[in-house]
């Protein structure tokens, strides 16, 4: 099951034929992708209603730069998240996440709470999102857009209980 996929991966201390008993009571819902692929759309057209831990919206609340230090920003994004995974809420977490390891801290911190953890990895072609990002109010500098690109990690199927990918707009 996903769950023991999950765990197996994760955990690394099981027997590869285990099935675990799937003990997660909610979900939640881990963005990434590059700025500009999408996900503040995604979210809107398929997870409304759900609350929303947005690093952007936060940095935007605390008056933080984003070439300023992050740290106090992803703070406040965690003790938000962990508000809604003590009641046991249902929630999206919405940043680039496109470090591995900032993914996995997120996904053990949800899973700790019982959640399952659903990745949405978003991408669009380059092209487009230069497009996108050339009528956007909050333009990213190109040259950081492809700092980004250089040091993404490919999210994999194996960092969450499930992983869609999403590419130009489809589900995968």
């Amino acid at each position: 099951n996903e769950y023991t996929r999950f765990s197996y991966f994760e955990k690394r201390d099981l027997w590869y034929g285990d099935r675990l008993y799937d003990a997660s009571e909610f979900d939640v819902y881990v963005m990434a992708g590059l700025p500009l692929a999408g996900k503040d759309t995604y979210i809107s057209e398929e997870l409304a209603g759900f609350p929303v831990v947005s690093l952007d919206d936060i940095r935007a609340e605390m008056g933080i730069r984003p070439d300023e230090p992050s740290g106090p920003v992803a703070a406040e994004a965690r003790e938000r998240a962990k508000a809604y995974l003590r009641a046991k809420t249902p929630f999206v977490w919405n940043a680039t996440n496109l470090i591995l390891d900032n993914r996995q801290k997120v996904c053990r911190m949800c899973a700790a709470y019982g959640a399952r953890v659903n990745l949405k990895y978003l991408e669009m072609p380059y092209a487009e999102i230069l497009k996108r990002n050339m009528i956007r109010d909050r333009s990213v500098p190109v040259d950081v857009i492809n700092r980004m690109i250089h040091k993404m990690d490919m999210a994999e199927c194996v960092e969450a209980y499930r992983t869609n990918y999403l590419a130009g707009g489809t589900q995968r």
